[in-house]
């Protein structure tokens, strides 16, 4: 029964992999709202 529950070695991989992603997600949509923001101007 103990399979079930999540091993703290996976937790471990998975939680940076999925912190990198929400940061690269959010500097590219910083990124892409600065691009529209310039594009507006001109």
């Amino acid at each position: 029964m103990l399979e079930t529950f999540p091993d703290i070695s996976e937790l471990l991989t998975t939680a940076p992999i999925a912190l990198i992603l929400l940061a690269f997600i959010w500097l590219v949509f910083k990124l892409i709202s600065k691009i529209i923001s310039e594009y507006i101007k001109l």
